[in-house]
């Protein structure tokens, strides 16, 4: 959480940009070097299946997205056929797979303790599972979700359709509640592992550093280049 990475597309070049920022006083630190297309090919979902070739007995539905679990053991892929696949990353092995969703799988992410996972799918249906396959959270048939992140204190931040922000807590049954503060327009959201902070991106190239604390959240915002394409912290 000390620092953020942000990529985006230079509307000129079209080359993959990377800027590293400081959150104490929001100026940015680093503008890298143009990341060319090796390196953007080589985290995509075929690179890494492809140096797993034990995994392709298991499964044939093309994987849309790769994500590692926060100790590195783990791999969790989206699949074309709505299934989430967990694979041991040190031998390629499955570990289990479950159907998730009737459309296709574009997304999957891990908490930050590595016992739920959340996917995405193309129909902008939010799910909550265990590692085991149970489904942990049922939302509203309603919410059509277009991003999410894991935050330790508030459960999930997710992305509405219309580009508000939600948080949806993993006890009981609560309906999601708006955080007012972000407005609208969101279109990137991430977390930092202690969940103390959130870090948006909005259609209009703004990024909002969002602090969160028992007496509610505050917001401070400054300028991007132009609208990210990718956010971590």
């Amino acid at each position: 959480g000390r620092g953020l990475a942000t990529s985006w597309t230079d509307p000129n070049t079209r080359e993959i940009m990377l800027g590293l920022w400081d959150p104490t006083n929001l100026q940015t630190v680093h503008l890298a070097a143009p990341v060319r297309a090796p390196f953007a090919k080589s985290l995509s979902p075929a690179a890494i299946l492809q140096a797993m070739p034990g995994l392709s007995k298991h499964s044939t539905a093309r994987q849309n997205y790769v994500s590692w679990s926060g100790d590195s053991n783990r791999l969790a892929l989206a699949g074309a056929d709505g299934k989430i696949t967990l694979v041991d990353a040190s031998t390629g092995k499955q570990l289990r797979s479950w159907v998730c969703d009737s459309d296709e799988l574009g997304w999957v992410g891990w908490s930050g303790n590595g016992r739920h996972l959340m996917t995405l799918s193309n129909s902008k249906r939010l799910s909550v599972w265990t590692d085991s396959g149970e489904e942990a959270r049922k939302l509203p048939h309603d919410f059509l979700c277009v991003g999410a992140a894991w935050n330790k204190q508030v459960g999930i931040v997710a992305i509405s359709s219309d580009g508000a922000v939600w948080f949806i807590s993993l006890e009981g049954n609560q309906l999601p509640r708006k955080v007012d503060e972000l407005g609208s327009g969101v279109t990137k959201i991430t977390s930092t592992r202690d969940g103390s902070r959130i870090v948006a991106a909005t259609a209009d190239a703004l990024l909002h550093w969002i602090e969160i604390s028992d007496s509610g959240c505050t917001a401070r915002h400054f300028d991007l280049p132009v609208v990210a394409d990718c956010l971590s912290i």
